[in-house]
C-alpha cells in the first residue's frame, strides 16, 4: 500500500506558460522547439492506503489536448497502472519533429536500418499497466487517420500491444 495514507480528496492543478520552456528547466538535453504552448493539467485525486486515482484529468501540453482518469493500486502482489487517456486531434508531424531534432542513429548492429534486438525493459520491473490512448484524429500532412485508438500493457512478461485501430479512406485500419 501506501504507507498507511490517509483516505482524502483533493483538487489538483498543474500550470506553466510554456511547454518547451518546462522541459528545457525539466531535462536541459531535450530539445522541444515547435513545442511552444501552454502547459495545464488538472484533476481530482483520490487517495487510499491500497493507491490513488486521479479522475477527470483535464489539460494539455503545447499543441496537445488531454482528458482521461488513471488509477495507481499497490494491494496486490505487485503495483498496477491502469488508465484512459483521450487526447485532442493529433499532429503526427509535430511529434516526429521532435525525433528528428534528436538526430538518433540507427542502432541495429547487422548494419540493417531497424533494430531487431528486443527492447529492454528492466527499468519498469516492479509493476503492470494498462494504458489505453484515443484521439478523434490524427495527421501526418495530407495524411488523415479518424479515430485512433491504441492499448498497450506491460507485466512481467514484456511490453504488447493490445490493440491498434483508426480509421483511414473510408475504411478501418487494424
Amino acid at each position: 500500500g501506501l504507507g498507511g495514507a490517509a483516505a482524502g480528496s483533493f483538487a489538483v492543478a498543474v500550470a506553466h506558460p510554456n511547454l518547451a520552456a518546462l522541459a528545457k528547466g525539466l531535462a536541459p538535453a531535450l530539445a522541444v522547439e515547435g513545442l511552444d504552448g501552454p502547459v495545464s493539467l488538472s484533476g481530482r485525486l483520490l487517495t487510499a492506503p491500497e493507491g490513488f486515482t486521479l479522475n477527470g484529468i483535464d489539460g494539455g501540453f503545447g499543441p496537445f489536448k488531454l482528458a482521461g482518469d488513471m488509477e495507481w493500486v499497490t494491494d496486490g502482489p505487485r503495483p498496477r497502472l491502469t488508465a484512459g487517456l483521450k487526447l485532442g486531434e493529433m499532429p503526427l508531424e509535430r511529434l516526429l519533429g521532435l525525433a528528428m531534432l534528436a538526430q538518433a542513429k540507427p542502432v541495429a548492429r547487422n548494419g540493417e536500418r531497424w533494430t531487431r534486438d528486443p527492447i529492454d525493459f528492466s527499468a519498469l520491473p516492479g509493476f503492470d499497466a494498462r494504458v489505453t490512448l484515443s484521439a478523434p484524429g490524427a495527421s501526418f500532412g495530407p495524411y488523415k487517420l479518424s479515430e485512433p485508438r491504441a492499448s498497450v500493457t506491460l507485466g512481467e512478461r514484456g511490453l504488447a500491444l493490445e490493440e491498434l485501430t483508426a480509421g483511414a479512406y473510408s475504411g478501418k485500419l487494424q
